[in-house]
């Protein structure tokens, strides 16, 4: 048994064999697309830190209340992977307006009032770790930063340098705070909305679990996420997972890849035979051939129906297996029963013959054409 490898940008099939535990999905994200989670880390920081107030700090003589970020504005930033963490996200050389009211105690003489101050050359530098919660969710997690500040002006006019002191001192040890308390949590926020399980067929009960299965995989060059992908029906038990053979990934040249392995396709037809949606009940037979074969049996077994309408039946009389290999590709094990009857008005349908069966159909992955292999 194997695993598929679908890339997300353009649609290939790679078979890899790696035998551990078991994983229905895997997503891979590469390098190619750190520009892309740059832009969008970098959003969420201009985003939540605007107009978010910081923490009364009081160091000395100063007293800094409503330090608050106006204005934001970034001209370079970084994401990188971090191996066996997640993400060494560094923002340099960006500039932020501040407004703040301020206090200064200097015995004889007190100050107070309201200014405003603009920070260039400003750098942060954050790593960002990707975790598993208890529920199978990803979870982002900040467990060191660093934040400077080069440069400040203030306005309106020049103050005290003491207060100079106090602004640069509270930047650089309350802005990772500040980060940690208002951009992680909305990160969080929009993974807890992802559900880990979905309905994919409401109809038939069926839906797909796809929590995580183990802690995030990063390497120099990607990430690596695995899901459990196990398809299921609403209210029955839910086998537990055999072992099985988990997509591995062998490139990095798109941004992102999709692996789906047989666990998926498998406990899928399971649900849907479970839910009797594999085969066709008594459809109206046209054949004169098989109509004329069919009198002929009813003839010796049902007499007294041979004017009764004709209709046949498909049914799997098992769940199919489903394997895929690099020499074969994906292999269909079916058994199948086929079955004519007839079917008199508001009366129940009588079986005149059927007939069992084992088919093996084989689908080329690179023609993408199938054929019936065998039937026994």
């Amino acid at each position: 048994m194997t695993s598929s490898v679908f890339s997300v940008l353009l649609v290939s099939l790679v078979f890899c064999v790696s035998v551990v535990d078991p994983t229905g999905v895997k997503i891979r994200i590469t390098n190619q697309a750190l520009n892309m989670l740059r832009n969008q880390a970098q959003a969420i920081v201009q985003e939540r830190l605007l107009n978010q107030p910081f923490d009364r700090f009081q160091r000395s003589i100063c007293t800094i209340d409503r330090l608050t970020i106006t204005q934001l504005t970034i001209h370079q930033a970084e994401l990188r992977f971090r191996q066996n963490s997640g993400f060494q996200f560094v923002m340099q050389n960006f500039e932020a307006r501040f407004s703040f009211n301020h206090q200064l105690d200097l015995g004889v003489y007190q100050h107070a009032g309201a200014k405003e101050f603009v920070a260039q050359g400003v750098s942060a530098n954050m790593e960002l770790s990707l975790i598993r919660t208890q529920q199978g969710r990803l979870a982002v997690a900040m467990p060191t930063c660093e934040a400077s500040i080069e440069r400040m002006t203030l306005l309106p006019g020049t103050l005290l340098n003491l207060l100079t002191g106090c602004l640069r001192h509270l930047f650089n040890f309350l802005f990772c705070p500040l980060v940690q308390r208002f951009a992680i949590p909305y990160v969080n926020q929009m993974l807890e909305t992802i559900p880990m399980r979905a309905a994919v067929f409401p109809g038939f009960g069926i839906s797909i679990d796809y929590s995580l299965t183990r802690d995030v995989q990063v390497t120099a060059n990607s990430l690596d996420m695995s899901f459990n992908g196990l398809v299921f029906r609403e209210g029955e038990n839910i086998p537990a997972p055999n072992p099985a053979v988990e997509p591995v990934f062998t490139q990095n040249n798109l941004m992102a890849y999709v692996g789906v392995s047989e666990f998926v396709f498998n406990s899928a037809a399971v649900a849907f035979y479970n839910a009797g949606i594999l085969g066709k009940k008594f459809e109206t037979i046209t054949s004169k051939a098989a109509k004329r074969y069919l009198r002929f049996r009813q003839f010796f077994s049902q007499p007294w129906r041979m004017k009764a309408p004709l209709a046949a039946a498909v049914e799997l009389t098992e769940p199919p297996r489903i394997s895929i290999t690099q020499r074969q590709g994906v292999t269909v094990n079916l058994r199948v029963r086929v079955s004519a009857a007839s079917v008199p008005a508001n009366r129940e349908p009588k079986v005149i013959t059927s007939v069992s069966s084992h088919a093996i159909l084989y689908i080329n992955n690179e023609e993408g054409n199938g054929r019936l292999l065998q039937d026994v």
